[in-house]
């Protein structure tokens, strides 16, 4: 699917693209979010083809579309899980009923997307079971390492953002992936994640005002819903 994409052109508007895709369905009214919906659907229609070479028990020549519900549930399990697992991370540690209460509350997203009732994982506990399945099946190929490197060389606006853009990515990649990429993940690197995540705990639980805390679409949201609700009668 690499062939399809623009990211390696310009990786950082391929991110923002994503980036706003998922603000606007968590945070925009039904119209916006419908746009959207629409928008990433036309986007994907036109997806498909097969694959060049092998790639674990995928064979070469097995087709794919990205309208396909296996790879819709798969890109809906990845953004759940890295949403947790970030949240965990720069805010605070989640409990187990907090993430099935979130799962719960991510159907109506999945549906957006492609991941109806009939292929999501009825629990959240059965979303989990998938999800380290999946993982288990995966391979990473010549395309996904040839990326991988990229995204670990990255630079924006011109400036080298390693070792930043390591930490992140090997830190929220799971480990048996890491593994696989052959990354590393020593103490010194975990200690530096320890600083970095304590820094972002301070600086954006403690020290930043509200407007920087949030993304400006969270902001619109909160004055949509107020101005929603009426005034109580004195």
């Amino acid at each position: 699917m690499a062939d399809h994409s623009s990211f390696r052109a310009d990786p950082t508007k391929r991110l923002m693209l994503t980036l706003e895709m998922l603000l606007v369905t968590t945070f925009g009214d039904v119209r916006q979010a419908d746009e959207m919906t629409r928008r990433i659907a036309n986007i994907h229609r036109v997806v498909s083809g097969s694959l060049r070479q092998d790639v674990g028990e995928w064979r070469r020549g097995t087709r794919y579309s990205a309208t396909g519900p296996d790879l819709c549930l798969w890109i809906y399990a990845t953004i759940i899980e890295t949403t947790l697992n970030s949240y965990s991370a720069f805010v605070r540690p989640l409990e187990q009923s907090e993430r099935a209460e979130l799962y719960r509350e991510s159907e109506r997203f999945g549906q957006l997307y492609g991941v109806g009732e009939d292929i999501r994982p009825v629990s959240y506990q059965a979303f989990q079971d998938y999800y380290y399945a999946m993982l288990a099946r995966l391979t990473p190929g010549d395309q996904a390492r040839s990326v991988a490197r990229m995204i670990l060389r990255s630079r924006l606006r011109g400036i080298r953002i390693s070792p930043w853009s390591y930490l992140l990515a090997v830190r929220l990649l799971p480990a048996p992936l890491r593994a696989q990429y052959g990354l590393s993940w020593s103490a010194p690197q975990r200690a530096l994640w320890w600083l970095f995540t304590r820094a972002v705990h301070v600086v954006m639980g403690r020290l930043a005002p509200a407007r920087l805390r949030f993304w400006g679409h969270y902001h619109v949201a909160v004055a949509r819903c107020r101005a929603a609700v009426p005034d109580p009668v004195p």
